[in-house]
């Protein structure tokens, strides 16, 4: 360090010590700068000190003594580290815990981090997942918390890009902070020297900047943090590690602007007005109307006042997969996930939005699947209701935009519809061929006959679903209420017409059990690849377990990454249920040490079927896809692990209770029948049909 400030250049002290914020002593054969010539009583400052050893850090913002201070007022603290700055900021935002690599370029920020109270440092055997685990961070706090990754110069900084697309894209709040060389090695260094801000501005990032003086840090850092939140987005520092060791003379009271919940209350729209809920109560009682709810993961939360507003307009409710437990998946109105590696994904889901002729979009952040056609021409009305601008469609025609908070616009919307049945039911929202006790409801003409009836005992069971819908609506049961959907229509039809030969367990049946057993505080984390598919059809939650995916990027190993933040930040009474194809995991199997080293609670569930399923199972003619794999359950027992392998589906039950019962992390490799597929549903012109190619 001192090296470094020996070589640091006159131009650089003569900026920080001019603003009065950075301490400074002379330093022995330091290179003195001629200064600018001073008034005449004061005297000229000598060159800045550098510490070597990070000071304890002076404050924290539970007890910080002034309180009311401005953002980066100066107090009367003990001199502190810009490192220790940075941590303090990383804390008043949220952060508890910072994933990352470490190196030679952000050992005094890696020193500062693990001596602060708020944060615990996790080191992640590659920077591409500490990325990873940032963005599920940030997604896991439905962006009220700030996800943090960190790490060293070059290679380490470039494997960050992964996961902060996947967050910006995701439209979740992280920041990203690298280590740098000293400033007067940069751009002439033979290693690890690289413009990080400059690669990672250039792959998409709302912000990317390289500090350039210590003086520059708080109002830097300040306003990423700032933008990160409001915008729901992924943002960059990278600071020299020469002033990471800089030592501030007056820290100040707080970094941040206000609190990260003030923050977020500041952009946030007020309540709705009666104009447009008396609009939007308009659009959805329209006659020739066939409306659709659809929820994002920003409103998961609102979940119970969305689900009620869809039993008074009797209308079908699709969610994107990060919002599949916003509402319980028992809901005759539930009809499961939309949008699956961009295409519709389910069939059932697919024939409702081919039928709908206006969405209802709650904090929904892409919304092509459910628009578009296949050339991505809109071809059904839109009403959006978001949490800020922010989230709005503007690439889209709306016919109207709400800015609000979705719960209370679902619970205020009922007092602007009609208030009898007699008054919807003439509304040709519900026009179709199915007319329910003199209600006409528009989806039960879908037809679900046909999987139905692949079922044992099928009229049966309509019987008694159409008994149960009719109770429901008020009805009598001898009328022909509508078909709900149930268990097996979400279900793939691989699972009803392929039964997996000897030897093999079927995922359908296991993820289908899986359900029940998982409590409100469980993170259901889910990789990408054919894994995903099958998740969405045959896994239903009923109590509102978090679920955390790569949903727009498509991320594969992302599911192990997820997992270890939801053990992490959810404690001890929470277990990270993660789902992954065998392609997937052996992505990022090595984060195994990082869940060992962590104690992290996870049930990981391996899909083995040797095969890039995705790849083979939807595209023509696809070679090269199949894939060898390690003895799982060894390479679990390794790292310090337990398991059970399955091949029959006999099986399930009593490896599920071993799983659960453990502690640590246990799993489940469950080999799979490489010839069973999971069918991907896509628009076409007249129907729906399997994808056969891309």
């Amino acid at each position: 360090a001192s090296r470094w400030n020996l070589r640091a250049g006159a131009a650089v002290f003569q900026a920080s010590t001019a603003m009065g914020c950075v301490e400074s002593k002379a330093t022995e054969g330091s290179v003195k700068p001629t200064p600018t010539p001073p008034p005449p009583e004061s005297e000229a400052s000598p060159p800045p000190e550098v510490s070597e050893k990070a000071v304890p850090t002076a404050f924290h913002p539970e007890c910080r003594p002034e309180k009311d201070a401005a953002p980066g007022a100066p107090t009367a603290q003990t001199p502190i580290t810009c490192s220790e700055i940075v941590c303090n900021a990383l804390a008043e935002a949220g952060v508890s815990h910072v994933y990352g690599g470490h190196g030679g370029a952000v050992v005094p920020l890696v020193n500062a981090v693990c001596s602060h109270k708020s944060l615990t440092w996790v080191c992640t055997r590659n920077e591409a997942n500490a990325s990873l685990m940032a963005a599920a961070a940030g997604k896991l706090s439905n962006g009220k918390a700030l996800g943090c990754c960190l790490s060293t110069s070059g290679p380490a900084a470039s494997n960050l890009v992964t996961g902060l697309l996947d967050a910006q894209l995701d439209r979740v709040p992280v920041i990203a902070l690298t280590g740098c060389k000293p400033r007067s090695d940069q751009g002439h260094s033979e290693f690890q020297d690289i413009d990080q801000a400059r690669l990672l501005a250039a792959g998409g990032l709302a912000y990317s900047i390289t500090i350039a003086d210590p003086v520059q840090l708080l109002s830097v850092i300040r306003d990423a943090i700032a933008i990160a939140f409001t915008k729901r987005a992924a943002v960059h520092i990278a600071i020299p590690v020469d002033i990471q060791v800089a030592t501030v003379a007056s820290p100040p009271a707080r970094v941040l602007s206000c609190s990260p919940e003030t923050l977020l209350q500041r952009v946030k729209a007020g309540p709705p007005s009666d104009a447009s809920l008396q609009r939007l109560a308009a659009l959805l009682t329209a006659e020739g109307e066939r409306i659709c709810f659809a929820i994002g993961c920003e409103a998961r939360d609102a979940g119970p006042e969305i689900l009620a507003l869809a039993h008074r307009l009797n209308a079908p409710i699709v969610t994107r997969l990060d919002a599949k437990s916003a509402v319980d998946e028992d809901d005759y109105h539930a009809m499961g996930v939309i949008g699956v590696h961009g295409k519709p994904g389910m069939r059932g889901t697919a024939a409702v939005l081919e039928k709908t002729t206006l969405v209802v979009a709650f904090a929904v952040s892409e919304l092509s699947v459910l628009l578009c056609n296949l050339h991505g021409l809109q071809v059904r009305k839109l009403v959006e209701v978001t949490t800020d601008s922010f989230g709005l469609a503007m690439h889209f025609e709306a016919e109207l935009s709400v800015t609000a908070d979705v719960a209370t616009v679902c619970k205020r919307l009922v007092e602007f519809l009609p208030k009898s049945l007699a008054e919807l039911s003439s509304s040709a929202m519900h026009a179709a061929t199915v007319v329910c006790g003199g209600r006409y409801v528009w989806w039960a003409s879908i037809e679900r006959a046909e999987a139905m009836a692949l079922e044992r005992n099928a009229n049966r069971m309509i019987k008694a679903l159409r008994a149960r819908a009719a109770r429901k609506a008020g009805l009598s049961t001898d009328v022909a209420a509508p078909r709900q959907p149930v268990r097996a229509l979400r279900a793939p039809t691989a699972m009803l017409k392929t039964v997996a030969r000897s030897s093999y367990c079927h995922q359908a049946q296991l993820l289908a059990r899986l359900g029940p057993r998982l409590g409100a505080n469980d993170v259901v984390c889910v990789d990408t690849g054919d894994i995903t598919l099958w998740t969405s059809l045959s896994l239903r939650l009923r109590r509102g377990s978090v679920v955390l995916s790569s949903e727009r990027l498509g991320t594969m190993g992302y599911a192990l990454c997820a997992g270890i933040v939801a053990s992490a930040q959810r404690g001890p009474g929470a277990t990270g249920i993660v789902i992954a194809g065998d392609g997937g995991f052996q992505m990022t199997l090595n984060e195994l040490g990082t869940a060992i080293q962590m104690n992290s609670r996870l049930v990981i569930i391996v899909i083995d079927n040797k095969v890039l399923g995705r790849v083979e199972f939807g595209f023509n003619n696809a070679q090269g896809c199949a894939l060898a794999g390690p003895d799982y359950l060894a390479l679990a027992r390794a790292y310090g692990a337990d398991g059970i392998q399955l091949t029959d589906d006999s099986q399930i039950d009593a490896a599920l209770d071993a799983a659960f019962a453990a502690s640590g992390v246990f799993m489940l490799h469950v080999v799979s029948d490489p010839d069973v597929k999971a069918e991907m549903a896509t628009y076409k012109p007249r129907g729906i049909v399997k994808v056969d190619s891309a």
